[in-house]
């Protein structure tokens, strides 16, 4: 397209990519519809998790994240220090996960069942074209939010690539460029195929401006150089007698050699500690690095396709430090406040469950869980290809209060009953299902979390005073049906007439359900 064609219609640059539906029969560009979304779906606080009382708390979306992305333009237009953006790579297919179900009682270590569960889908009835636009409308919205000096990181792989790497010159044009294109490189089994076996990522690397913020990383020096040279610091300065530079060393340790754009990351493997469980899971490792790089403490940063939530841990400090072979995870970094959102119900519970449990964070994360009224968080409309099924019908909880001559106050569960709609289970779960709900009718072995707290208000989102959840390494062990309150809260309960508090519990699925109990 020439350049005066192109200014003419909007995009202003001398090579566009283009795709059906991207101009009106006018030829106008076909921008999102800010407004609209806004008007359509506005997202409130439904639970609240920590102690943090800043104005401005961390936020977990429930939700299509072009309605998230058009919800957030009036707070947060112009704030973000840091985008990584990993959408679905154009796969054509469906992506699930194994879902344990139950306890074995022979063997308490071991699921009674497991089932596959949908994640995503990711799949394009109209082809690449809508497969762009979608990319289109969330990236312009994103591009918006993004601080004068913010990044992005877009993730993708071979499919996708070029397409991408054209269409975010595009949004970026014309004060943003491209910085880097970084190669992912991990390992893993190969299989027979008729190409070379494909053990990499792409991911661009874009400024909004050339005042984006840029921290130096250093990558250990190659053994071969350590031990030619050893391992501290090599400087130049000039010889006594003859004037000339001569390299010495020092005993300043090293800091190794400025970090080149191909990052050898492991995969998250089966036995990872990372391993959450969810399909297309990134190594925290990996997100770490673009924040340390990128960002200063105390800065936003988002995720809108948050998956089992790698960019929020990166962000509330967790990292992995080698010590020889064995790789060890705490939460020793400083600290970026952060956004993220996804459609898929289980996506939402495993960040929530990940933030809930990050190891060396005490006191645990604090964040929001947004979602639109009517809706239980982890619940989100079908807007595009890439989110999962329609909302499921309501699930049911019931539970019940126990008060002990001591004054203690015990709340027990009874009984779940799941909403099954939406499911897509093959007939061989659905089987599996019903098996398990005939070994346990009381449907417990389907919950995965549960939580006690106040009654929610208007004014006052869900915030849990006690919470239990099933971890996810070591096995599905049981997870407890009752909870004595603590002393404090059963004085509470004991000396008023009557207290409501509401259970909140999540089951396997990544549905939530609720119900209320009277403590007085």
């Amino acid at each position: 397209m020439a350049r005066a064609e192109a200014e003419a219609n909007g995009s202003g640059a001398e090579v566009e990519l283009r795709w059906r539906g991207k101009y009106d029969d006018a030829g106008r560009r076909v921008e999102p519809e800010v407004a609209a979304l806004q008007a359509q779906v506005t997202f409130t606080a439904a639970e609240r998790y920590g102690g943090d009382t800043t104005a401005e708390p961390n936020r977990l979306f429930a939700g299509d994240n072009l309605a998230v992305l058009a919800s957030l333009l009036p707070e947060f237009e112009g704030r973000l220090a840091l985008i990584y953006l990993d959408p679905p790579f154009f796969a054509e297919c469906d992506f699930r996960t194994r879902i344990p179900v139950g306890v074995d009682p022979q063997k308490p270590n071991k699921p009674f069942t497991t089932l596959e569960g949908l994640a995503y889908r990711d799949t394009w009835p109209g082809g690449i074209s809508s497969y762009l636009r979608f990319l289109y409308e969330r990236l312009a919205l994103m591009h918006r939010l993004l601080a004068p000096t913010g990044v992005l990181f877009f993730h993708c792989d071979y499919r996708v690539a070029g397409y991408a790497r054209l269409l975010l010159d595009e949004v970026f044009a014309p004060q943003g460029r491209l910085v880097n294109e970084i190669c992912w490189y991990y390992k893993r089994w190969s299989a027979a195929s008729r190409n070379f076996q494909r053990m990499h990522d792409t991911i661009f690397f874009y400024a909004k401006s050339e005042q984006y913020r840029f921290r130096p990383l250093y990558q250990p020096l190659a053994a071969s150089t350590q031990a030619m040279h050893g391992e501290t610091l090599r400087v130049n300065v000039p010889d006594d007698a003859t004037g000339k530079l001569v390299t010495k060393r020092t005993e300043v340790p090293s800091k190794g050699v400025l970090m080149h754009d191909v990052w050898e990351i492991p995969f998250v493997v089966a036995h990872s500690q990372e391993q959450l469980g969810y399909p297309t899971q990134k190594p925290v490792e990996l997100l770490a690095r673009m924040v340390e790089a990128t960002t200063e403490p105390g800065e936003w940063v988002a995720d809108f396709f948050c998956g089992a939530g790698a960019l929020p841990a990166a962000a509330e400090g967790l990292r992995v430090r080698r010590e020889g072979t064995r790789a060890v995870y705490a939460c020793d970094a400083e600290p970026r406040r952060w956004l993220a959102a996804d459609a898929s119900e289980l996506a939402v519970h495993a960040t929530r469950k990940r933030m809930l449990s990050l190891p060396g964070k005490e006191p645990p994360a604090s964040f929001d869980v947004w979602c639109a009224p009517g809706r239980a968080a982890g619940k989100t409309a079908s807007h595009n290809a890439a989110a999962v099924a329609a909302p499921s019908a309501a699930a049911t909880l019931e539970a019940d209060v126990e008060r002990a001559e001591n004054g203690r106050v015990t709340v027990r569960l009874l009984r779940y009953r799941p909403s099954l709609e939406g499911l897509t289970l093959s007939r061989g779960d659905k089987e599996k299902l019903e098996a398990a709900l005939a070994h346990d009718p009381s449907g417990l072995c389907l919950l995965d979390a549960w939580a006690l707290g106040a009654t929610p208000t208007e004014a006052a989102p869900f915030q849990p005073v006690w919470h239990t959840q099933r971890p996810r390494r070591g096995g599905p062990r049981h997870l407890p049906s009752e909870i004595t309150l603590p002393p404090e809260l059963s004085a509470k309960a004991s000396t008023s007439s009557t207290v409501e508090w509401s259970v909140h519990a999540t089951d396997c699925f990544g549905r939530r359900a609720a119900c209320h109990v009277a403590l007085g």
